[in-house]
This record gives structure tokens, C-alpha cells and sequence, in this order.
């Protein structure tokens, strides 16, 4: 018997029964969405949406759903009334020392200009990246943490060379904390760091795996994991303790695995355009000062190496999905310190996957330096210092990140001898990763850690 859901454009879809559960594109807007009985629609942009369980996995909000499509702009307002001619004032009686607009004039001016093009972000933006609900927001200056000097001032430079992360101290790593949930024979612990706030990467939160009797003796493997489904704009917190899909996995096979946060989560979904457009304008100056997470990165892989005697420092991978994916393979061409890196379904061209905003230089005045950002952090711009063995698989029907971008991102590469490319058919963007990705990775990390 067909089933009617309906898209957030308005869109009904008729589609067959048996399509209960699975995730269809609507071919109005192109919006992925989780067939189901219609319901009443929401309002403009809904609530933040967990990620969609597919097979075995399950959501929570360590896991932040994938990016979605862009949405339609809205039309354009009607055109102004013309203005009635305003009376001729009386000339002052002395004339003022300096001719020119008022500095009150000038900053309502600039502060118009920065609050509409807000509106316009939030708008192009579109909820790149719906996910799970992060709590409710009691005022707009929490939701924002914004005043009008932050409004205002500019993120830092990336003209120079984004990859030189000296000028950024390193924090201060605690002692490992007693292990909060065993899994598997393998011990859990977590950890906030309580840095600087204005430091990059000083305050982040940390989950450390260790296989139970683990020796300390510098044996044991690492993997280094961030959390996925960002926007490739924002970064990526977590607080629970309930997803391991992508981490217990490699433990399992006696690694140690450090699973990290990035700085500049991003907004809650269900703000308005403009609270939206402030919001993601703070946590992308954040993820920016953090390099696009490569201080994370490099702040996890140093308490790695000063807090965890078990690993071996020569034997430290990096491994991600989607955005996460994408910042692994940054860190295959950046950190010389990595044995090698894996890549599920990432995504290679930045100026591709985010070209409205690549195209159109009124956005740096919202977004500083997004223009170098996308063309200097792109994977496909680093294959040249890519020469540490690679793992990179992807499905043909990922209806998020088409295979079409590892293919090419694949024949860039200087030297294929160090890549292992393995594509399956079916799956789609997340399912066919923890299906067949994972294990095809940790048979690959098993073969390098052994030599072979």
C-alpha cells in the first residue's frame, strides 16, 4: 500500500510501502529525508534532527547528522516606497570644523551592512548541517556569545602558511582520568581540558579507548578520530558516551583511540536566519583560530604522545567519515608525525562541495578569509606532500559526497603506490562505511601495524 511523506518544501512524495525507513532525495529541493507516514509540516527550518539510524547504527548527540543541500532563497521583497523630499533644514549659525558623516552615522551604516549580510548567510548557509538537538537556547546573547566588537572584528589570517601551528601553545594535559564505561574488554575514559578560552584547541574534550590490560610499554597502535557531519565550515563537540561505531572498532583490534573534539561547534538548527547567520559566523571564526581543526588535531596527538605510554608514537593513524574524513586526509598531508591516514567518503574539493560561497567575495566581510580557507585546506590542493600510506573508500550511490570526488582526488595523487582505493556499489553515504569501510580499514590497519 503506498505511503505519503512529505519534504519541509511542501512536497508530497507517493512512494511503496516497502520504502518505510529508507532515506529518498526530494526532487523539488533535493533534501534527504527518512520516509515516513506524512504529518503536519514544520515550520521554516525545524528542529535540529538526530543522526538517520541506518542498519545497525544508532543516533545520539556525539553524532552530528550529514550536510544537507542548500535551500531555495526566498524572493526578493517588494521594492520601496519612494520617500517624501524632506524639508530644507536652517543652516547652522557656525560652520563645523570637519565636513563628512557622523561616527555614529558610520557604525549604524557598518553595522547594518554586517546584520543583513548575517541574514543572508543564514539563508545561503541553509542548515548545512542539521543534526542532533544540543539543548534550548534561553537568550539570544547565549545562543550568540556575540557583542559588536566580535561583530565587527575579522578571524585570524590565513594569508600565511596555515600549516605552521607553532604561534599556538600547547595546553596543559591533565593525567589520564579513571576509565567511565567498559566496553568489550576495552576502558573508556573522558576528559575536558580547561585551558585559555581564547587559546585555540585549549578547551577541548577528549575520549581515550585503551584495550584492558593494555601494557605500557609502547606497543600498542593509535588512532585518532574526530567527529563527523560538520558543514566543513564549523567544528564538532561532544558530551555523551553512547557513539562508538567509528571508534571502538579499531580498539578492538588492540589500538588505542582517541576520539577528539574540534573547536567552533556549530548553531542549533532551529534559530532564526539572522541568529543563525551570528552564530555560524562565531563558530567559524573558532574553527578558523583552530586551523579548520588541525590544532585539535595536533593537541590530540600531543597528549597522545605525553599521557598515554601504552602507544607506540611511530605507529599513529588518522581515520574519519564525510568532514571528518576530509581532515584526515589535511593531516596526511600536514602532520609528519602520522604512520598513515584513512578516509571514508570525504570530502576532496571544498571549492566544489561550498562553491556559492567560493564564488561570491561580498561573503568575506561575514566570513574572513573563507575564499583562502576553501582553496588552501582543500584535499585535492594537497596531494603533492601526501606520500604516507593512504586508506580511502567510498560507494557509488553516496547520494552526500559522490564517489566522482575520490575518484579524482585518487588520480592526483603522486604517488598511488601508497594508496589502497576500495569503492563498493551499495550503501550510501554512512551505512556502506560501517558495513564494509570499517572492516576493510581495520584489515588494512592490521596489515601496516604488522609490517605488512
Amino acid at each position: 500500500m503506498p505511503i505519503e511523506t512529505q519534504c519541509r518544501c511542501g512536497r508530497v512524495l507517493k512512494l511503496k510501502d516497502e520504502l518505510k525507513g529508507r532515506h529518498v532525495r526530494c526532487p523539488d529541493c533535493g533534501e534527504i529525508l527518512k520516509v515516513k507516514p506524512r504529518r503536519l509540516p514544520r515550520r521554516k527550518g525545524g528542529s535540529r534532527n538526530s543522526r538517520s539510524q541506518a542498519g545497525k547504527s544508532t543516533s545520539s548527540p556525539g553524532r552530528r547528522a550529514d550536510p544537507a543541500p542548500p535551500r531555495r532563497m526566498p524572493p526578493p521583497p517588494p521594492p520601496p516606497r519612494p520617500k517624501p523630499k524632506p524639508r530644507p533644514k536652517p543652516k547652522p549659525k557656525r560652520r563645523q570644523a570637519a565636513e563628512g558623516p557622523s561616527v555614529a552615522a558610520t557604525v549604524g551604516s557598518t553595522i547594518a551592512v554586517v546584520v543583513l549580510g548575517l541574514v543572508a548567510l543564514g539563508i545561503r548557509i541553509a542548515r548545512l548541517s542539521p543534526s542532533a538537538d544540543t539543548g534550548t537556547i534561553s537568550s539570544p546573547s547565549e545562543a550568540t556569545g556575540l557583542g559588536l566588537g566580535s561583530l565587527l572584528s575579522s578571524s585570524p589570517s590565513l594569508v600565511g602558511d596555515p600549516y605552521q601551528l607553532g604561534d599556538v601553545p600547547l595546553p596543559v594535559f591533565p593525567e589520564l582520568p579513571p576509565p567511565r564505561l567498559k566496553l568489550q574488554g576495552v576502558n573508556i575514559h573522558q576528559l575536558q581540558l580547561t585551558g585559555d578560552s581564547d587559546t585555540a584547541g585549549a578547551r577541548m574534550t577528549l575520549r581515550v579507548y585503551i584495550p584492558e590490560g593494555a601494557a605500557t610499554d609502547r606497543s600498542r597502535p593509535c588512532v585518532l578520530v574526530a567527529p563527523a557531519g560538520s558543514n566543513l565550515l564549523t567544528g564538532n563537540e561532544f558530551d555523551d558516551l553512547e557513539y562508538h561505531d567509528e571508534t571502538l572498532p579499531y580498539a578492538l583490534d588492540g589500538s588505542v583511540v582517541v576520539f577528539y573534539s574540534l573547536d567552533g561547534d556549530g548553531p542549533p538548527d532551529q534559530l532564526d536566519d539572522l541568529m543563525y547567520g551570528m552564530m555560524l559566523r562565531s563558530s567559524y571564526r573558532k574553527f578558523m583560530a583552530a586551523r579548520a581543526g588541525l590544532i585539535n588535531s595536533r593537541n590530540a596527538l600531543e597528549f597522545v604522545l605525553a599521557r598515554l605510554p601504552q602507544v607506540d608514537p611511530k605507529k599513529i593513524y588518522s581515520a574519519g567519515h564525510s568532514s571528518s574524513g576530509t581532515l584526515s586526509l589535511q593531516l596526511a598531508a600536514t602532520e609528519s608525525r602520522l604512520a598513515g591516514s584513512i578516509a571514508y567518503a570525504p570530502v576532496t574539493g571544498l571549492g566544489h562541495r561550498l562553491s556559492e560561497l567560493a564564488d561570491d567575495a561580498s561573503l568575506n566581510s561575514i566570513l574572513p578569509d573563507c575564499r583562502t580557507y576553501l582553496n588552501r585546506f582543500s584535499p585535492d590542493a594537497l596531494t603533492q606532500t601526501m606520500t604516507r600510506p593512504l586508506f580511502l573508500f567510498h560507494a557509488a550511490d553516496d547520494s552526500n559526497v559522490p564517489i566522482s570526488q575520490s575518484n579524482a582526488f585518487a588520480s592526483r595523487l603522486q604517488d598511488a603506490s601508497r594508496l589502497t582505493y576500495i569503492k563498493v556499489g551499495t550503501g550510501d553515504h554512512y551505512q556502506s562505511m560501517i558495513d564494509a569501510g570499517v572492516p576493510a580499514a581495520r584489515a588494512w590497519l592490521r596489515q601496516q601495524v604488522n609490517g605488512g
